[in-house]
């Protein structure tokens, strides 16, 4: 009974951090991106390493506590897509100065992220 009762424990509470980690990770992005396209507009009130620290941090936390739980399922596919629009929305963003170099840029890291998703996902 008492394994069970910490067992239980230990789901939710790895639960509770799958759900902050998603949360931090995606207003990290957003707010890079934000900051990119307006600078200043985030940057000037708060700084972003923070959310970053925290993000790394819940992920640490994550993947000590839930290697057996969740092992590949921590990320779904909708959150593979969403790094992805993310992912080029940023590069885009610093990058488009260079114009049409700005969408090789972009192509090669859609390369890149699919191939690195599909070797971890065997």
């Amino acid at each position: 009974m008492i394994t069970e009762a910490k067992h239980n424990l230990s789901n939710n509470i790895l639960d509770i951090l799958s759900v902050f980690f998603r949360v931090s990770f995606i207003s990290y992005l957003f707010f890079l991106w934000l900051n990119i396209l307006f600078p200043g507009f985030v940057s000037n009130y708060f700084n972003l390493n923070y959310l970053l620290i925290l993000t790394i941090t819940l992920f640490i936390l994550m993947a000590i506590w839930g290697h057996n739980k969740y092992n590949n399922q921590i990320i779904t596919k909708g959150f593979i897509v969403f790094i992805l629009i993310m992912g080029l929305l940023i590069i885009l963003s610093l990058t488009i100065q260079y114009g049409f170099l700005s969408f090789i840029i972009s192509l090669l890291y859609l390369i890149l992220f699919l191939l690195i998703y599909l070797i971890f996902n065997k």
